[in-house]
């Protein structure tokens, strides 16, 4: 067996170690997900869950089939609105 020497072995083209970076930093977020279970019901579930409810809520309840439309127009406001771009 030869002696191995670090610069035989170094990354030296930056697209390669950007490459292995993030397959690195995928793989840490990946394992961490897969044990927070809970974080998986939070982040994903829930919130479609939510989104469901919410859908079902606007389409079966009455108060949002008697509400009257609105619309939005600079009526509202009591001056016209100024940018100032400088």
């Amino acid at each position: 067996m030869g002696t191995l020497s670090l610069a035989q072995i170094r990354v030296k083209s930056s697209g390669k170690l950007f490459c292995m970076q993030y397959k690195a930093m995928f793989k840490k977020r990946f394992y961490h997900f897969k044990r927070a279970k809970k974080a998986l019901c939070m982040e994903i579930f829930l919130p479609i869950i939510l989104l469901i409810l919410g859908i079902l809520s606007a389409l079966y309840l009455k108060f949002f089939k008697l509400s009257p439309t609105i619309t939005f127009t600079d009526d509202f406001y009591p001056t016209k609105q100024n940018l100032l771009i400088t």
